[in-house]
């Protein structure tokens, strides 16, 4: 009889917490993946509906993984904003609405699930991912658009990640000095003219325009209850 008759298979679950959406992948030891789901994050509702919406998905998750055999044994949630990982605060995070916050302490999980969870900048998750996936590259710089705009820098194999995780967020370099307000707070930021966001508030704003375009007449829908989705403008 094999002494390892019975013993689950180890699991890793990636969160990806954006402003429209909680992307999560479970992956194998070999890092291959086991399967993948994806919820509204809801992020108009508050930070802790937010937060009790990422537990209720882990446990969701974990009973799946339990379910084909397999024992969660490490979390990584990606945030879209100022991250400090040791101690587990996001700073700001303006496309969630959140400021000073420690999401894991605040999670309706057991013990032994925030024991597992570690928090990242999700532009700095996302180029980990790449870096492992690409070891010959060593040196790199990432930006990601979403529902903002993000950015990574790595030397050497590792990341870079300035005072309170700030290196490489170009979304929030100032382009136009008084420009666009921005979730941020601050004005003329490069997110206030590139981000999903933005682009979806100045469509709307020509298409409540009282001159007739053809965009208007062939767009038969209110833009504030159906947002532009990231995929269509990447089709566009």
């Amino acid at each position: 009889m094999s002494l390892f008759a019975g013993k689950r298979k180890k699991a890793y679950l990636g969160m990806d917490l954006g402003g429209s959406n909680l992307y999560s992948v479970a992956f194998d030891h070999e890092w291959k993946p086991i399967f993948h789901s994806k919820i509204d994050t809801e992020a108009r509702e508050g930070y802790l509906h937010v937060i009790d919406r990422v537990a209720a998905q882990i446990q969701a998750l974990k009973g799946r993984l339990e379910e084909e055999d397999y024992e969660l044994t490490g979390i990584g949630l990606g945030v879209p904003g100022l991250v400090q990982s040791d101690t587990g605060t996001v700073f700001v995070a303006p496309n969630l609405g959140w400021n000073h916050c420690k999401p894991i302490r605040d999670m309706d999980l057991p013990q032994e699930l925030k024991d597992l969870t570690v928090l990242i900048n999700d532009v700095n998750a996302g180029l980990l991912g790449e870096l492992h996936q690409m070891e010959e590259v060593q040196c790199a710089v990432a930006y990601f658009c979403g529902t903002g705009i993000g950015g990574a820098l790595a030397m050497n194999g590792r990341l870079i990640e300035g005072r309170d995780g700030a290196a490489g967020e170009v979304g929030h370099m100032v382009v136009r000095s008084g420009g666009r307000k921005c979730g941020c707070g601050r004005s003329g930021c490069l997110e206030a003219y590139i981000g999903k966001w933005a682009l979806n508030a100045l469509i709307q704003k020509e298409l409540d325009g009282k001159k007739k375009t053809r965009l208007k007449s062939t767009i038969n829908y209110n833009l504030k209850k159906q947002p532009v989705k990231s995929s269509s403008l990447k089709k566009a």
